[in-house]
Formats: structure tokens, C-alpha cells, sequence
């Protein structure tokens, strides 16, 4: 799915591979470097498989909206998670990123 963030046209993708859980990696249309990663792996966090921790702090601020925009999350959030000094938002997966990102799941 594409994603334009900030003046970046990305393409999301991406998987944790520790523990299996979903991930949101934007990489550049153009040369494939990457460019973000919008999500956070919080393993003592229990989510449900069709959640993420978005990272929209710091150089990722505007990463939700963008991330809504696209149709790959809702705009609801659902809880906040401490994670370091921050507390980060916890949103459902849209039912069509779930297809395109994640196809054999």
C-alpha cells in the first residue's frame, strides 16, 4: 500500500520477526531506501493481531495521519502504551492493509 509521508511516496510493508508481530516499514517508491518506521514493538504489550503502536512522536510526527490517510489504519485510537519517556497510540489494522500487507495470514 502506498503511504505519502511528509514529502516521502512510500510503500508500507513489514514484519517483527522476534515475536511475529505486524509491522509498518516505509520504504521510497522511487529507489526502495528506506525511509520510516512507523510502528513499535512493545513485546510485554499485549495487542491483538490486528493492532500496532504507532510511533508519532519526533521525527515521525504527522505518521498516524498519514497511516489513516492511506487506508491502512482507523482513526480511532484504542489505547495509549507507555514505551520509554513516551506513551504511544494503539490502532486497528484496516481490513484492507490486513489483505494487501499481510496476504497469507
Amino acid at each position: 500500500m502506498d503511504v505519502t509521508f511528509k514529502k516521502w511516496k512510500c510503500r508500507a510493508n513489514g514484519k517483527y520477526y522476534a515475536n511475529g508481530r505486524k509491522a509498518i516499514f516505509l520504504d521510497d517508491i522511487e529507489d526502495g531506501s528506506p525511509v520510516a518506521v512507523a510502528t513499535i514493538n512493545i513485546p510485554e504489550k499485549h495487542l491483538e493481531d490486528n493492532q500496532v503502536c504507532i510511533k508519532d512522536y519526533s521525527n515521525n510526527i504527522g505518521m498516524a495521519l498519514a497511516l489513516i490517510q492511506a487506508g491502512i489504519i482507523k482513526d480511532n485510537i484504542l489505547n495509549m502504551v507507555p514505551c520509554g519517556y513516551v506513551e504511544v497510540s494503539v490502532y486497528e489494522l484496516t481490513e484492507k492493509a490486513l489483505k494487501e500487507l499481510w496476504p497469507s495470514e
